[in-house]
């Protein structure tokens, strides 16, 4: 992640996840206890406009600045310092190997040379982070080293949004990072013991982008683009019925349409759905030769169409289930959570973000 100026915060000061997506913003706030039990503080939505934002990029800065104010207005939280995120398309990564027992500063320059020789860009054009694996050096003495870089004015993009709607963003995450990082914490994923863990897999499935990340761990072992959205959805509904965008739109989140849409639209949009994954995650083996995947968890906003999970465990032939990230947290009796756990997966990556506070 990259913090914004680059310095170390306070695990005790307030931080929201903030999620922006094509479709809608979504905030996460949280709160720990001393007995690391995880407190709700508040979760919500405000939807964004059509064209607001395009192919990952704003479009329409002013139409975002100005959802974020209505969300911070509705949400009734405090605080205004955020972690963002950026799409995982805006991320290079890469794993090197250096030396074990560097100094922090050695380290640091040791990595910027490395990241310099296969990045496109020149040092003033990059925002750098890395992250040493836990794991014990190899026989060689060497360490893992996991770089994330992200072009300069892409990160500046997504904090000026902040400022114009008067929030401090204090971390810029990976989009995928914070979705695994959400993940990671809830039983279903932290059944197995570590050493014994088979590679499973996360569908993240926003309404205007997917990815496919296969993982081992902790560890993202591949990670693929995939062609599924709600907004073809949106748009067969617009086409079928004639509905206006907002009306296609208000349908599929009330669940209110005509009687002849599952049959006509859904069932199809699923299928073809089910059959994507099942090819990317073909590929998705044969590249990394991982096999006796054990699950598949399901988020976004996609992935809670009604019948999206069975169809990607019949299709697949691996158990499915749609991820809850508020699962085995505490709410306050005043949080202000309007509809959150209706949609809880949809929260995943800000979820995943709020939870940078405690790091």
């Amino acid at each position: 992640m990259f913090y914004v100026p680059r310095f170390f915060h306070s695990q005790h000061e307030s931080l929201a996840g903030l999620d922006i997506e094509a479709s809608e913003i979504r905030m996460v706030e949280l709160s720990r206890s001393h007995n690391g039990i995880v407190h709700l503080e508040c979760a919500a939505a405000e939807p964004l406009p059509q064209g607001a934002i395009v192919d990952q990029r704003i479009s329409n800065p002013e139409q975002v600045v100005l959802a974020l104010k209505r969300l911070w207005k509705t949400s009734r939280t405090r605080t205004t310092r955020v972690a963002m995120g950026l799409p995982a398309n805006a991320i290079i990564s890469r794993k090197i190997r250096l030396p074990a027992g560097l100094t922090e500063e050695h380290m640091e320059l040791q990595v910027e040379n490395e990241a310099h020789r296969f990045l496109p860009f020149g040092p003033e054009e990059i925002c750098l982070d890395f992250e040493v694996s836990a794991a014990a050096p190899d026989a060689n003495g060497e360490c893992e080293i996991k770089l994330a870089a992200a072009r300069r004015e892409q990160v500046a993009e997504r904090t000026a949004l902040a400022r114009a709607a008067n929030l401090d963003a204090v971390i810029v995450d990976c989009d995928s990072y914070a979705a695994l990082n959400a993940l990671m914490r809830l039983p279903a994923a932290m059944r197995q013991p570590k050493a014994e863990r088979h590679p499973t897999v996360l569908l993240q499935l926003g309404s205007h982008s997917a990815q496919i990340l296969l993982l081992q761990g902790e560890s993202i072992l591949h990670e693929r683009e995939l062609e599924i959205s709600s907004a073809h959805l949106t748009r067969q509904l617009m086409e079928r019925y004639g509905y206006l965008h907002h009306e296609a739109r208000l349908g599929q989140t009330t669940n209110v349409l005509p009687d002849d849409y599952e049959n006509a639209l859904l069932q199809p949009f699923i299928a073809l759905a089910a059959r994507e994954v099942r090819q990317a995650l073909q590929l998705c083996e044969n590249a990394t030769g991982s096999q006796s995947i054990q699950r598949i968890f399901l988020a976004g906003e996609t992935a809670t169409l009604p019948g999206m999970a069975t169809a990607m465990s019949d299709s697949c032939g691996i158990p499915a289930a749609l991820v809850d990230p508020f699962e085995g947290m505490l709410t306050r009796s005043s949080t202000v959570i309007p509809a959150a756990h209706e949609q809880a997966s949809a929260y995943l990556v800000a979820c995943g973000l709020a939870l940078r506070r405690f790091d």
